[in-house]
């Protein structure tokens, strides 16, 4: 609408501090107010994220008015943003007040995080907001005002020069914008531009090296076992960040003697000495991280004041102490501190080597990112592959030679373990250094197996050695391929988070070492997950009868381990599997290499996972078990048939020597030794003799280089002992410390409280003085009070004493009054007769009566018309003043109650408060009970005088009523009855009065006399 002003809600979200450092996620900070849903660019999850962000909204002045009238917050959500997994989880909320919102620059404030949760707990994060007022003059402005972020690859802990209420300032804006790094390509290549292009030209060249730490195993807890090497663990590196780019060096796995080599991660800059000065003053010190995984172990500042002395060739080199994320306190020596070696140098380019060093270093930035990635990559890749290689497994089974097979020297058998490229997994761990890849009678099987089938080239020329390898093989022995592959597991109910593993080992099948399931998985409450690399094949010879008794009776014993970090493998349940249940399946026809034909049989089952504490169930394994026979293992006599003639000629040999005499022996045996067979025999047994010098010499080799590995092992664990035992001291040292410190305060304590002790019991003992003393005083003013009381009552008594003779004296009195007034009343009566007998005096007194009735009739007549008149003209007003009456009666009863139930509720509380006075107050009330007695005796005295006076009133009356009674004769009184029966009946049915009010009680006290007069 034209004319109205139109005014800007501005708030400006600067940044953040004390957040947790996650990798992978990312930060936003999400706010809807007015219908309008508004939100910042997504951030890294740092410790001190940098949004620059200002989030406006426009409104006239009557909505801004409004708001403010309702208090409308503004909410500001911060969100967190898992990049690996795609989740989304509210970190906290900071609520706005609009009413702080003001034309004027604000200074911005520090919120801190509501409602936080997980790793946000151990310290709230919080936001750096300032909420503007902007009035827009210009009326045709009508954009909509969105969020407006500053460029990604600003640093993460850049701040605002200036203070917040600058921001507003279009100038200042552009100050802090150019300041800011901004990457640049050129025909050169990458550089960071700092400053405005015109006035920043200069070259400049910032480099970071890392090149070693020391005492890093400080940052380690005690309690962990160094010399544990989890596969989990992805190993320890160094991490900064340069403008916003995050770096780190190569890992490395041994914190007492860290190898890795010195890198240097360079970057041009361009700029000129005043932004560097401003850049450097805004950015005091880079952050250099010690990581593990994503766990941050040891933080270290590395400040920049150096690099801006000269600003020529400057540099900022030494040890910098490492300090944990929770610790507060710096290290006391530097001898037991860890730290890092740190190097950075600012150098000025010169135009001469600007070019030479654009082509060698412009492109340093990202090569280290991307030398970064394959690092990474190389790592992952590490961590997947096996301690042992294929090699290794080969050179161990290479030892192992049958000398009645006649194998050739460098004749290497192939390892048929698994088929899965991984399986050195399943039976090399890590914990296992030094055992052999595959056991020996598997690799003697295989090789049989193998060459079963092919001509066996034997040169043994006596019956000893033909009969040796008879006797190595049964009769009726098969050659077995047994399969176990652990598929998954499921519905684990442990009551934890756990990393899992499975273990086991079957000795039968030619292989002592135990089988591991590797990596550990990670897995929860009924939850199921499948076990990687947990598929194990065994070759082995036996018999079918052998076979079956042994998995008969001996089962298959799988452990289920719960692998912690910080302490020694947990074992959580066992699951016993019958092997024998394979052999009751269905066979399957296979065909072999050989030609020839075997059988599969295979079964899948599902078992339970017994607690190894208790005998309950704690979940179910899925596992798969196969048997292949592979048919008979070949006799001796079958193979040399299938090879060439050679047995077979010295067999011959051997039997016609029988036949032959004695005396032909000698020429025999010369003969013999001149043949070929003999010779190539001789040579045989010569070339095992050195073969196995050689042997024993390899195998001595082997002990010594083991022996080597021992002693270095034995080294790095007593080195790793001396640390702990060290790191124990000190912990001993600083708890006996505190422990003394502790033991000096509760003495102290003690002390004091020994003092406050004496102190109360002598309190104690002087109010119990005092208390004691005035009791005493109470118990003998009571005493007194009694006595008193008791000379009062004694006295009181005596004179109701003489009140009681003075009454019957008094009684005596009345009734001689009363004998005299009866005399007196038969004297009048004898009298009145006597004057009523005669003529003229009753005549008289008739007329003087009727003379008076008349007058009197005449005053009241006159006086009852004029009050009837009046009453009339009353009559209607006295009804409406008596309904007010009775109205304003009405409330101010209601009033009165209330009154006299906060009165009631006074006097309440009052008593409560004088009930807490004891025994004062029963004395009191003892005593006002005497003076109630007291009184209640003078008020009988007093009564037995008004009762007399009344006797004496009502003869008086009644003598006066007699008289009257006498002069009035019988029609007046029946006329003055019918009078007031007649006012009576006519005041009741007017319905202003009752049969209580005065009025007509007095009309009924004259009705009743008069009717005592006529009677």
């Amino acid at each position: 609408m034209a004319g109205t002003q139109k005014f800007l809600v501005v708030v400006t979200i600067l940044e953040g501090r004390y957040f947790p450092r996650l990798q992978n996620h990312q930060l936003t900070v999400e706010t809807k107010f007015d219908g309008e849903s508004m939100s910042t660019d997504p951030v890294g999850h740092t410790s001190s994220p940098f949004f620059g962000t200002e989030l406006a909204w426009e409104m006239d002045k009557k909505a801004l008015h409004q708001h403010r009238m309702q208090r409308t917050p503004i909410k500001l959500q911060c969100i967190v943003e898992d990049l690996s997994i795609g989740t989304r989880e509210v970190a906290g909320y900071i609520m706005l007040d609009l009413r702080m919102a003001q034309k004027k620059p604000q200074k911005a404030i520090w919120y801190p995080l509501l409602s936080t949760s997980g790793n946000y707990k151990k310290r709230k994060p919080e936001l750096q907001v300032m909420m503007t007022l902007e009035s827009e003059a210009n009326e045709d402005n009508e954009n909509n005002f969105t969020a407006q972020p500053l460029p990604k690859y600003l640093h993460k802990n850049q701040k605002p020069h200036k203070s917040g209420s600058e921001l507003s300032s279009a100038s200042e804006d552009e100050f802090h914008t150019k300041i800011n790094p901004v990457l640049v390509e050129d025909s050169e290549g990458f550089f960071f531009q700092i400053g405005p292009n015109k006035r920043a030209a200069d070259h400049f060249l910032l480099s970071l090296s890392i090149l070693y730490g020391k005492n890093l195993i400080q940052l380690i807890p005690s309690s962990a076992r160094l010399s544990e090497k989890n596969p989990s663990v992805a190993g320890y590196y160094f991490r900064y960040y340069i403008f916003d780019n995050e770096i780190t060096n190569m890992y490395f796995y041994d914190l007492l003697n860290p190898e890795f080599k010195p890198e240097r991660a360079s970057v041009r800059l361009r700029s000129n000495p005043e932004y560097l000065i401003n850049y450097f003053s805004r950015n005091p010190a880079i952050e250099i991280d010690l990581c593990c995984g994503q766990q941050v172990l040891g933080v270290a500042q590395v400040p920049t004041q150096g690099l801006l002395q000269k600003l020529g060739s400057t540099a900022v080199d030494g040890m910098f102490h490492l300090l944990m994320p929770n610790q507060l306190t710096p290290w006391d020596s530097d001898a037991v501190a860890p730290a890092v070696s740190v190097t950075i140098t600012l150098r000025r380019l010169s135009q001469s080597t600007e070019t030479q060093a654009s082509k060698s270093k412009s492109n340093e930035m990202t090569v280290d990112r991307e030398n970064q990635g394959k690092r990474e990559d190389g790592q992952a890749k590490e961590k997947n592959q096996p301690i042992y290689s294929i090699k290794s497994i080969e050179e161990n089974i290479k030892t192992v030679v049958l000398d009645d097979e006649g194998q050739k020297l460098g004749e290497k058998p192939h390892s048929t373990y698994d088929s899965n490229p991984n399986a050195g997994k399943d039976i090399l761990n890590q914990e296992e250094i030094g055992k052999p890849a595959e056991p020996v009678s598997t690799a003697v099987n295989q090789y049989l197996d193998e060459n079963n089938a092919k001509a066996t080239t034997s040169v043994l020329t006596g019956s000893n050695q033909y009969q040796a390898i008879a006797a190595r093989i049964e009769q009726g022995q098969h050659h077995y391929r047994f399969t176990i592959d652990l598929r998954t597991i499921r519905n684990l109910n442990v009551g934890f988070y756990c990393n899992c593993f499975l273990r086991y080992t079957y000795p039968y099948f030619g292989s002592s070492s135990p089988i591991i399931t590797a990596p550990p998985i990670e897995i929860t409450r009924n939850m199921e997950a499948r076990l990687p690399n947990s598929h194990c094949t065994f070759n082995f010879a036996c018999t079918p009868k052998m076979l079956r008794d042994t998995t008969t009776n001996t089962p298959l014993m799988v452990e289920v381990w719960h692998r912690d970090k910080v302490s020694n493998d947990v074992l959580m349940g066992l699951a016993q599997i019958s092997l024998a249940e394979v052999l009751q399946c269905d066979k399957q026809k296979i065909s072999l290499s050989t030609g020839s034909v075997g059988y599969k049989q295979s079964v899948k089952r599902t078992t339970h996972i017994t607690s190894s504490s208790e005998s309950k169930r704690i979940g179910n394994l899925d596992i798969i078990l196969e048997l292949d026979d592979l048919g008979e293992v070949l006799k001796p006599d079958t193979t040399a048939s299938r090879s060439s003639d050679v047995p077979s000629i010295a067999a011959n040999a051997h039997n016609q020597t029988d036949t032959y005499n004695h005396s032909d022996v000698d020429q025999f045996e010369k003969h013999y030794r001149e043949t070929p067979q003999y010779q190539a025999a001789l040579e045989l047994e010569i070339w095992k003799e050195k073969q196995k010098d050689l042997f024993l010499a390899e195998l001595k080799k082997k002990e010594e280089e083991y022996m080597r590995l021992m002693a270095q092992e034995w080294k790095q664990r007593d080195s790793e002992r001396e640390i702990l035992v060290r790191k124990k001291v000190d912990e001993y040292t600083k708890l006996t410390d505190k422990l003394k410190t502790s033991i000096a305060d509760l003495e102290k304590r003690e002390r004091q409280l020994t003092l406050g002790e004496n102190e109360l019991s002598r309190l104690r003992d002087e109010i119990q003085r005092e208390l004691q003393l005035k009791l005493n005083e109470m118990n003998e003013a009571s005493r007194r009070f009694q006595e008193d009381c008791e000379h009062r009552v004694t006295l009181e008594r005596a004179k109701v004493l003489d009140l009681e003779e003075q009454k019957q004296k008094l009684f005596a009195d009345l009734k001689e009054a009363e004998n005299r007034y009866r005399e007196r009343e038969s004297d009048f009566d004898k009298y009145k007769n006597q004057q009523n007998s005669k003529p003229e005096a009753q005549l008289r007194a008739d007329i003087n009566m009727l003379t008076l009735e008349k007058v009197e009739l005449q005053r009241k007549l006159d006086a009852t018309i004029k009050s009837k008149q009046h009453y009339k003209e009353q009559w209607s007003e006295a009804l409406k003043e008596l309904a007010r009456l009775r109205e304003r009666e009405r409330v101010n009863e209601k009033t009165r109650l209330q009154k006299q139930a906060r009165e009631l509720e006074h006097l309440r509380l009052r008593y409560l408060a004088q009930e807490e006075k004891g025994v004062m107050k029963n004395d009191k009330n003892e005593l006002e009970t005497l003076k109630e007695e007291i009184k209640s005796l003078a008020t009988s005295i007093r009564q037995t005088g008004h009762k007399t006076q009344e006797l004496s009133t009502e003869l008086k009356e009644k003598q006066k009523k007699q008289a009257i009674a006498a002069e009035v004769n019988q029609e007046e009184l029946e006329q003055q009855i019918a009078r007031l029966i007649e006012e009576r009946d006519t005041l009741m049915s007017a319905g202003a009065y009752t049969v209580d009010d005065k009025i007509i009680r007095e009309l009924d006290k004259n009705i009743r006399d008069t009717l005592a007069r006529q009677a």
